[in-house]
């Protein structure tokens, strides 16, 4: 805090002597550049909670950050520093870290859900096992409690639960819990529809799916700034036109075909079985990691420039919901007669990558024609590379 103020008054100081010399720069200069050296001021400030080790930071200090950031900038949307620590400030605020399962329960105990007692034992014991086998040391005492809390059963049945109450933990999160924000900071009618504008678009774009309709209905009745409605409203339509769109059958598969089976090897073998005898590049992504959706923007790009390798395209998707899923592919044209796509059940998925070696998102594979994974760059974002190491393979390289 003390070394950001530092800085901040050294900037001052030079403005004031900028100013002193140039007695003919306008008001709207000097405003302009005091607000931003104050958004600039609140972005450093508050991207220091990701170096505290406590789970939160101290009062004094988010005092400071209310006094001299919160309260003093005007326009809201002026700075894009100030969007940052908007972000970070709400995100200190609202340090909960709430998790599905925590949802899941106060949705329960409120009785807006009805879970099952196996789905209910499964989110009252959840915290217990992560706890659990955090603390455990040895593989027999993770062993033990696997055992103890039937962890294996707990997994499945959360993981099948979770997708399943999507809706309801969407609205829970936006209409009920964003909401609590409010009660704990200063706030003009304008910068509260600002920061529940920015919510609702956050969450249109990190699903890529319009919002539910109950969700629509309580943004009507808690945006009242009416540029704020309408950069929702245009996101909104947007992804309704997407979903809307037809999407080829014969580029979704079933996962069927690996219907009971658990490793991770023999599944991926059986998905790529039968493009034996043609290159396979094989694309692990999510729906909810930018990058990934980055790069799947250059599709037809991709599909287009690697044309001549009879290549075929094989996506994976990891814990992605369904409706999502199948609105990026619309959205980005990640279609065609050599594009396959399989969004498979958790636990195959999981295999998969554990056999792979997956460690970020999105990671690629290239497959030769015998079935061979090849231990070789195929990162699709440096086409020139790529084709380079494609025309090697094919013995064509100049």
């Amino acid at each position: 805090m003390e070394s950001v103020d530092s800085v901040h008054k050294a900037l001052d100081s030079e403005l004031e002597e900028r100013i002193a010399n140039h007695p003919k720069l306008s008001q709207r200069y000097i405003d302009y550049v005091k607000g931003y050296y104050i958004a600039g001021h609140g972005e450093s400030l508050m991207q220091a909670r990701y170096y505290v080790a406590a789970p939160t930071v101290p009062k004094e200090f988010m005092g400071y950050a209310a006094k001299h950031i919160w309260e003093k900038i005007h326009p809201y949307t002026l700075y894009r520093d100030y969007n940052t620590f908007l972000r970070d400030y709400i995100g200190q605020i609202d340090v909960k870290k709430m998790t599905a399962v925590d949802y899941l329960k106060i949705m329960a105990d409120k009785k807006t859900i009805t879970l099952t007692e196996e789905e209910r034992y499964a989110v009252d014991n959840f915290d217990k096992v992560k706890s659990a086998m955090r603390a455990a040391r040895t593989a027999e005492e993770r062993k033990n409690i696997e055992k103890t809390y039937y962890v294996n059963e707990i997994m499945s049945t959360l993981n099948n639960l979770i997708p399943r109450m999507q809706k309801e933990l969407s609205i829970e999160i936006i209409c009920n819990h964003s909401m609590s924000v409010f009660d704990s900071i200063p706030y003009t009618p304008e910068l509260r529809d600002i920061i529940i504008a920015r919510r609702l678009c956050m969450q249109i774009d990190n699903t890529r799916m319009p919002l539910y309709p109950e969700i629509s209905s309580w943004m009507e009745k808690e945006l009242s700034l009416p540029a704020a409605r309408a950069v929702v409203t245009e996101l909104n339509e947007r992804y309704l036109a997407i979903q809307r769109r037809d999407l080829p059958n014969n580029n979704l598969m079933s996962s069927d075909i690996v219907k009971d089976m658990s490793d991770g090897e023999k599944i991926l073998r059986k998905l790529i079985e039968p493009y034996k005898g043609k290159i396979i590049l094989l694309d692990i992504w999510g729906t909810w990691c930018g990058p990934c959706k980055a790069a799947l923007k250059n599709s037809q790009e991709e599909y287009e420039r690697l044309n001549p390798y009879d290549i075929v395209y094989l996506y994976l998707a990891n814990n992605s919901d369904e409706e999502s899923w199948k609105n990026v592919i619309k959205e980005y044209y990640v279609t065609g007669d050599n594009v396959v796509h399989y969004n498979l059940p958790t636990e195959q998925q999981t295999a998969i990558e554990r056999f792979l070696g997956v460690n970020s998102f999105p990671t690629y594979k290239l497959i030769d024609r015998n079935g061979n994974i090849l231990d070789v760059n195929a990162d699709p974002r440096d086409l020139n590379a790529l084709e380079n190491l494609l025309k090697t393979m094919n013995g064509t390289k100049n």
